[in-house]
């Protein structure tokens, strides 16, 4: 079990399986491709990709973006397929964390120092309390438009 050799203080988030009913998950990489698009590329991070994927699944490969669902990140771990995607594509990226220090931040830098270009950059990422209310990660989630429906909003330009 690897959390018996973590020695320091950990952060453990354990997400529910919310891929779409009757999907397969590639073997497990820290960058797989779970759909395939010809729009650029939109990398979910953790369990965000399940709600991207929901929101993409119905639309025609030309449509969408081709979906990744990353769960480690360096710059180093990022594959060339991602980045011929993303490059005079569209790049969208979805995290629950905040915008700074995050998936989207250094996935920008990456590109830039590779000296790759995006259509566009659309980062989508945890928004805080804009309206002073709590509630659940998936009320927190529709605010912030990381639910499937804010996502498929965002991939069609809106």
């Amino acid at each position: 079990m690897a959390l018996a050799d973590i020695t320091s203080p950990t952060y453990l988030r354990l997400g529910y399986d919310c891929r779409p009913p009757g999907t397969t998950v590639p073997v497990y990489a820290p960058w797989r491709q779970v759909l395939d698009g010809a729009r650029g590329a939109l990398a979910a991070l953790g369990p965000l990709v399940g709600e991207a994927w929901r929101a993409l699944q119905d639309l025609s490969t030309s449509a969408r973006p081709a979906l990744w669902a990353v769960t480690e990140f360096t710059a180093e771990s990022v594959p060339e397929a991602f980045w011929a995607q993303a490059d005079g594509g569209d790049l969208f990226v979805v995290e629950e964390h905040v915008a700074a220090g995050g998936l989207g931040m250094h996935l920008g830098l990456a590109m830039v120092q590779r000296g790759l270009r995006a259509a566009q950059f659309v980062h989508r990422h945890a928004c805080g309390y804009p309206t002073g209310r709590f509630g659940s990660q998936s009320f927190h989630r529709a605010l912030c438009g990381l639910d499937a429906s804010g996502i498929r909003v965002m991939v069609a330009g809106g």
